[in-house]
């Protein structure tokens, strides 16, 4: 598996434990391509159990880990889709469906 994060990213203490604990959702599960650190709603007033994940369309970005064969894949890996000479963010850009063909992620 790889993990990217933001240069600018905090990572609470709990990140890499989430990683390793979600990673066999990314083999056992085809339909996923992330698991995202991130969520724009986890602050306390919203986020009733600090325990939980759930699935999403929309990639949250930030901190993100995907496994090895989705960034490897010479035919259908992000590496290999990664835009050389970039227009947008990479945010931006991997948010396309295109980009993950239409896999979701888990925060």
């Amino acid at each position: 598996h790889s993990a990217l994060l933001e240069e600018d990213l905090m990572p609470a203490q709990d990140l890499l434990q989430l990683f390793s604990e979600a990673a066999w959702l990314l083999e056992a599960d085809p339909t996923l391509w992330c698991v995202s650190a991130w969520n724009d709603n986890g602050i306390k007033a919203h986020a009733k159990d600090p325990t939980a994940l759930f699935r999403t369309d929309y990639f949250p970005g930030l901190g993100w880990m995907v496994s090895q064969a989705m960034w490897r894949d010479v035919d259908g890996g992000l590496r290999s889709k990664w835009p050389r000479m970039p227009t947008t963010g990479w945010d931006h850009w991997i948010r396309r469906d295109a980009s993950v063909g239409g896999r979701a992620c888990i925060a």
